[in-house]
């Protein structure tokens, strides 16, 4: 199913996001 896989690459992508985002606002209020 490429579906299925494409679901978890944009979840993959999505995390790895928010990851960068917060560590970006951590950084920054430090």
């Amino acid at each position: 199913m490429d579906w299925l896989y494409l679901g978890l690459v944009a979840l993959f992508c999505a995390l790895t996001w928010l990851l960068i985002a917060a560590c970006d606002r951590l950084g920054g209020k430090q």
